[in-house]
């Protein structure tokens, strides 16, 4: 018996797997189901083991015995074959099946995004109309808010009614107005011509009584006996408001005073005449020639400016009415004149 060649024995080096090929390898251990190729490998190491025994193993079988065994082995190989190779065809359908889910599921996803992109722009679009909605909504209440304002008012054309019957009012009342302006200045001008008429008839009374007093008395042989004077009739009041002068400023005595404070309104109305009768000329001359108390004559350089001379015959009581009357503006009455209250 040959004794065996000793062969020197190889020192085989194993590179470690790294942790992502350590994670590949138990993913597909857990995954893929190995128990079919562990049975063909087993079928074909007894198939192996049969078929091709070593050297020492084959004088102690027989032949018989060997054959049969490797020809069972070698169809229960085949069997296993067959069964793996069904399996690894269903393998693969479900790899194809899978690899279609994982497109479909790409697919779906893509779809999904397009739908979440047009649901989130359809959103923004509600939004908007929300919000158009919302301020449409809120004028319509503010319109119908000014709306029953509005109603509540009268409408357009009765409100033109109303102005044009104001209007008419006031045409009516400025005609009124201006008629009793008229009527009023009218007055004015006639209580001017009035006064001034006054003043003048008072003045004529005066000159004609101061002429009267300085004529001689005629001499009369068939004189009636002297009669006694007539009472003088009762002077006139004045009624002057010493709140209404001006301050700083004198009495005046009544000739000073305006026409409507010296008038008596019980008067009765004077009618000139000619001449006057021999029985109050000789009444007057006796009263004349009767000493009378001497009284001190009022200063007749009153109304007489500085610079200005006296006209020869002017009485001073006629000048001062006359200037009062020149003070006074043309169809303007006095404030004190009874007439001016009655123009108001």
């Amino acid at each position: 018996m040959a004794a065996p060649l000793s062969t020197p024995m190889q020192r085989v080096t194993i590179v470690p797997a790294t942790p992502e090929e350590e994670d590949t390898i138990v993913l597909s251990r857990i995954t893929n189901d190995e128990r079919p190729l562990k049975r063909v490998v087993r079928k074909f190491s007894t198939y192996a083991a049969l078929a091709f025994p070593p050297a020492g193993l084959r004088e102690l079988d027989t032949a018989q015995n060997t054959a049969e065994k490797s020809v069972e082995a070698r169809e229960a190989l085949l069997v296993e074959l067959g069964s793996f190779g069904l399996h690894l065809r269903k393998a693969a359908m479900v790899c194809a099946a899978e690899a279609r889910q994982v497109e479909e599921y790409h697919l779906e996803r893509a779809r999904i995004e397009e739908e979440r992109v047009a649901l989130r722009r359809h959103i923004e679009q509600l939004k908007s109309t929300l919000e158009e909605a919302q301020l449409e909504r809120a004028q319509k209440q503010e319109y119908d808010q000014f709306a029953e304002r509005i109603n509540q008012y009268p409408s357009r054309a009765e409100r033109e009614r109303m102005i044009a019957a104001l209007e008419n009012d006031i045409a009516v009342i400025r005609e009124e107005r201006d008629q009793q302006r008229r009527a009023m200045q009218e007055q004015r001008n006639a209580f001017a011509s009035v006064i001034g008429n006054l003043a003048e008839l008072q003045t004529t009374m005066r000159e004609r009584v101061s002429d009267d007093s300085d004529e001689p008395p005629a001499p009369s042989t068939n004189a009636p006996p002297t009669a006694a004077p007539s009472p003088a009739p009762p002077p006139i009041n004045t009624v002057i408001d010493v709140d209404e002068r001006e301050e700083g400023e004198a009495d005046v005595s009544s000739d000073e005073a305006p026409l409507s404070a010296t008038l008596n309104p019980r008067a009765q109305q004077f009618v000139p005449r000619s001449g006057l009768p021999q029985s109050t000329r000789a009444l007057r001359s006796s009263a004349s020639a009767t000493p009378a108390p001497q009284s001190t004559p009022p200063a007749e350089d009153d109304d007489i400016e500085m610079g200005e001379v006296a006209e020869p015959g002017r009485s001073p009581r006629n000048a001062r009415a006359r200037r009062r009357l020149e003070e006074l503006e043309e169809g303007e009455a006095s404030e004190l004149s009874e007439l001016s209250e009655l123009s108001e």
